[in-house]
């Protein structure tokens, strides 16, 4: 993780072994679509700040050009 929006500690951290409530491994997921696709959204289950709760999540991912990284965005559905 190179940044992180809310969570500070992340940065710095190796995410890909991360996984959600269902066990997807949902950081290793979003670096398969950056790599194959450039694009894409990915699906899954993440703790939500304000409702306290596990709900369904999705990221939009893009590679980013000339570097071995990847930008996400995610909403709560």
């Amino acid at each position: 993780m190179r940044v992180h929006g809310t969570v500070a500690a992340l940065v710095g951290k190796n995410e890909t072994e991360r996984r959600d409530m269902n066990g997807k491994l949902m950081t290793a997921e979003m670096i398969e679509v950056a790599k194959t696709k450039g694009t894409g959204w990915v699906d899954y289950v993440w703790p939500n700040p304000v409702t306290k709760k596990f709900e369904p999540k999705s990221t939009y991912v893009i590679r980013v050009p000339g570097a071995d990284a990847f930008l996400g965005v995610g909403i709560y559905k």
